[in-house]
């Protein structure tokens, strides 16, 4: 028999499937799928989690024994596989084996935790189980890491050890030398768990085969979070040439036409550009996720980054580390080398860095001492209001400061940019009549790759959220949006009173599921993103709102309607006669 003919086949559809649908696979079609994969010639169908969770958690994070025996029953099938994350259930979560539907259970842990999860492992194994750990981030472990675990699995027990790609980073000339030292240790066998950020969870996995791994990973169509992974069909595919008379990939097939064509019309996984980027930097993939939902950073922004992020080897997702790169200023300071970027260096940072001009005083400097000022957001009732808004500026003539792309609206005296990706999406909509606001850290050669137009220049430092500083005309704050950060740059312009149309919040979008008036790609970011933008533009707001009031101004006046309701001022109570009142 070949090589590839001897190989297991493990489908973890439903388990790993399951975080794109929140495990929403009824017992019917979790039993079907089970009958089928052990048709195809699968040696295991891993169900789902063993959680010790509370009661309302989906049931295949829990996989009660009663639920496993109805889905078993009657089939003379596959092995049964549950997954434990480790730490959230341990061996009092298991019956002996001999009364259990469960054949293997399988214990997935990062490599600050893995010396744990093998006594774990010991304990399971010891109640009859197959056992098997899950080196997560596998890829990154370094030397010194490697060679203590392998000490550590040469007495484990083990039945099997897998190399766990999850970040999907692997290329196929570095798997032989992940699994080969597994192989050699002879004590347990070796499986390989492809991610497909960079398209190449197929590719490794043969690759691995080669190299000697025992058993392969995979879901039916892809199924999984993110990129998704090596589907169960095209590996069976492969594996029926070599053992027509083992595998049979038309099984398979039939559950992806049967239920998975039609969930992958309702989910979404498969290739994306945040999961190509957290393969290619090799870091898990919410880094990538929540830099590229921001829409503030361009690619080489983003890019630099995951670099970055990178070089401190975190474990998982580390949302405090995040957050202090993106606080540290590095984005649009330009050549910022990144050996200066250190993880408990970060804070204090702000206002260093290579930029283009210098953060001087501004040339607008009280150029309009004691003027109304009118700032112009992108929410959808900048168009829906537009009328009294134009009414609005008939009566109060204010200056007007506009933020990004404002074609069809209002036309501003100012119009303003910050971020390059709005930048080059925009700059060409700007009315001629317009003058060009731009950030200081956009570079005067990458400005006139786009617009040969003049442009002032805004002068301020990425400082920390939570503060908001303005000396000499030079703002520091890390405004949560260009509209905002124009609030202040109206207070050092000189105004008397700002007010605000088109910031609407991002509680709740219009009726064409948008934050904006026009289409925009940051509509389709998750609910919890978008409460965390509103929750960064209520401090923001905020912070400018104390301090106008402190420097006698009247504050923060949104004149169109928004969900940061303490800034509401509706714009008719300002706009009808005085008659009307």
């Amino acid at each position: 028999m070949s090589r590839d003919a001897s190989v297991q086949v493990l489908d973890c559809t439903i388990r790993d499937g399951g975080y794109i649908n929140n495990w929403d696979f009824s017992p019917r079609m979790v039993r079907d799928v089970y009958q089928r994969l052990s048709r195809a010639g699968v040696d295991f169908v891993e169900i789902g989690f063993r959680d010790a969770e509370p009661a309302g958690t989906p049931l295949w994070r829990q996989c009660p024994e009663e639920e496993l025996s109805k889905i078993k029953k009657g089939i003379q099938g596959a092995k049964i596989c549950v997954m434990v994350d480790f730490g959230k259930a341990g061996p009092e979560d298991f019956m002996p084996a001999k009364d259990s539907a469960i054949d293997m259970v399988r214990i997935a842990v990062h490599k600050d935790k893995v010396i744990r999860a093998l006594d774990l492992a010991l304990k399971i194994k010891a109640k009859g189980y197959m056992v098997s750990i899950q080196l997560m981030g596998y890829p990154q472990y370094n030397t010194p890491e490697r060679d203590e675990l392998f000490r550590r699995l040469k007495d484990s027990l083990l039945d099997y050890v897998y190399v766990a790609d999850s970040y999907g980073s692997l290329l196929p000339d570095q798997v032989r030398a992940l699994v080969e030292p597994l192989v050699a240790i002879e004590s347990f066998k070796v499986g390989f768990h492809p991610h497909n950020n960079l398209q190449l969870a197929f590719a490794n996995a043969l690759e691995a085969i080669k190299a000697g791994a025992n058993i392969i990973d995979c879901t039916l169509y892809g199924m999984g979070r993110g990129a998704g992974n090596l589907a169960t069909e095209t590996l069976l595919t492969y594996l029926q040439q070599k053992a027509v008379d083992k595998y049979n990939v038309n099984a398979a097939l039939y559950c992806v036409d049967m239920y998975f064509l039609k969930i992958r019309k309702q989910y979404e996984w498969g290739y994306q550009l945040p999961f190509m980027l957290s393969g290619a930097c090799q870091c898990h993939p919410f880094y990538a996720k929540e830099l590229v939902e921001t829409r503030r950073y361009d690619i080489e922004d983003i890019w630099k980054a995951l670099r970055v992020i990178k070089g401190y080897n975190p474990v998982g997702f580390d949302r405090s580390l995040l957050k202090q790169v993106m606080d540290s200023g590095m984005f649009e300071y330009g050549q910022l080398p990144e050996e200066e970027i250190s993880r408990d260096g970060m804070k204090g940072m702000e206002g260093k860095g290579k930029v283009t001009s210098e953060c001087e005083t501004p040339t607008y400097l009280n150029r309009y001492k004691d003027t109304p000022f009118l700032v112009l957001a992108n929410g959808p009732n900048l168009r829906k209001c537009a009328e009294d808004i134009s009414r609005f500026v008939e009566k109060y003539n204010p200056v007007i400061l506009g933020a990004n792309y404002l074609e069809g609206t209002i036309m501003p005296h100012y119009h303003a940019f910050v971020n390059k990706k709005r930048f080059i999406q925009y700059v060409h909509t700007v009315d001629y009549r317009s003058k060009l606001l731009l950030s200081h850290y956009l570079p005067d050669e990458f400005i006139k790759e786009y617009t040969d137009r003049s442009f002032e220049r805004i002068c301020f430092l990425r400082g920390n959220r939570n503060k908001l500083f303005i000396k000499d005309g030079v703002i520091s704050s890390d405004c949560s949006s260009t509209s905002m950060l124009l609030i202040a740059v109206a207070a050092v312009m000189g105004a008397s009173e700002i007010f605000v149309a088109g910031m609407d919040g991002y509680l709740i979008p219009d009726e064409n599921n948008s934050y904006y008036f026009y289409p925009e790609e940051d509509a389709t970011s998750s609910p919890e993103f978008n409460m965390l933008r509103h929750r960064w533009g209520e401090r923001t707001l905020e912070l400018l709102d104390d301090y106008l009031i402190k420097s006698g101004r009247s504050g923060v006046n949104i004149i169109t309607p928004t969900s940061y309701d303490r800034y509401y001022r509706g714009i008719n109570s300002l706009i009808e006669p005085e008659s009307d009142r």
